[in-house]
C-alpha cells in the first residue's frame, strides 16, 4: 500500500512539472528575445549575439555567462536576424 501512495505522488508531481513547464514554453508565443553576450564581467566587449522567437532565429559568436537581453513583441514586427 505504501508503494502505491509513492507512485501516485511522483505520478503526480510530473504532471505537475510538466504542466509547469509548457505553461513557461507557451507563456510568450508572441515574444522574441535578442542576448548580447560579452567577454567578462564588465560587459564592454561583445563576442556574440543570439535571437530567437517569431519564428526565426539567429546567433553569431560565442555564448558566455555574461550577457543581457531585450524582449521585443512579434507585433511590433521584429524577427531575429532580420
Amino acid at each position: 500500500m505504501r508503494i502505491r501512495k509513492l507512485m501516485v505522488a511522483v505520478s503526480a508531481a510530473a504532471g505537475l512539472a510538466g504542466l509547469a513547464y509548457s505553461s513557461i514554453v507557451v507563456a510568450e508565443p508572441n515574444n522574441a528575445r535578442l542576448y548580447a553576450y560579452y567577454s567578462d564581467a564588465s560587459m564592454t566587449e561583445l563576442v556574440g549575439e543570439a535571437g530567437n522567437g517569431c519564428h526565426a532565429g539567429f546567433h553569431w559568436g560565442i555564448k558566455t555567462a555574461y550577457y543581457t537581453y531585450e524582449t521585443f513583441s512579434c507585433n511590433a514586427g521584429y524577427v531575429p536576424g532580420h
